[in-house]
């Protein structure tokens, strides 16, 4: 199907950038580039906000596009461009990734990475919001990947996985590239999302 409007424009932008956030006053995200302002706090009152949500849901269902808690601890789309450098630093567990590590977090990371996937509304061990607050963490120091799920019930819940399960149900064509140099990649393209408004577009290793 080809692309036109709303859709087109995000599209594009994506494509130039490599990383687009789904909202953000300063950085290019999907709700300003959509609403054609700025825009601060929720956009879902926004005369347009059906049409975000509709380009943001299109946006994420394309097997071409990540999703990541990547640049200020946002929402992030990922051009699948850029999915070996997102996957060599996920997978680095590097000091700023594991050190500090609450014990509880660091269970449920392990309890991630040896079940490969679950999904948040089937956790049961620990309260609801001590538990959202452990996943939370997790995906600021991008230890897993997760996705919004629709459950039996019809609400919603996330998809936890590790990385290496995500990597084995999507299969990375091109070739994993070396921590160094992945995170020079990640670095360049939030330094053009940076270049291209006022805003600053801080990666979770420069937080």
């Amino acid at each position: 199907m080809p692309l036109t409007g709303a859709f087109d424009i995000v599209w594009r932008k994506l494509e130039c950038y490599g990383l687009l956030l789904l909202t953000d006053p300063k950085l290019p995200s999907v709700a300003g580039l959509i609403a054609g302002e700025t825009l601060r706090g929720s956009w879902w009152g926004h005369p347009r906000g059906k049409e975000i949500y509709a380009v943001s849901e299109e946006l994420a269902s394309r097997p071409d596009v990540l999703l990541a808690k990547l640049v200020s601890r946002k929402v992030t789309f990922v051009h699948r461009a850029l999915g070996p450098s997102l996957y060599s630093v996920a997978c680095s567990h590097a000091t700023w990734q594991m050190g500090s590590l609450m014990p509880a977090t660091r269970a449920l990371f392990a309890r991630i990475e040896s079940e490969g996937e679950l999904r948040s509304d089937q956790l049961d061990k620990g309260p609801k919001k001590e538990t959202a607050k452990n996943l939370l963490e997790l995906e600021w120091r991008l230890l897993v990947h997760t996705k919004s799920v629709h459950t039996e019930a019809g609400s919603h819940a996330k998809a936890v996985e590790s990385w290496r399960h995500w990597h084995a149900r999507v299969g990375l064509l091109e070739p994993i590239l070396e921590v160094g140099r992945a995170r020079k990649l990640l670095e360049d393209r939030a330094a053009a999302l940076s270049g291209a408004s006022k805003g600053s577009a801080r990666l979770p290793w420069m937080l």
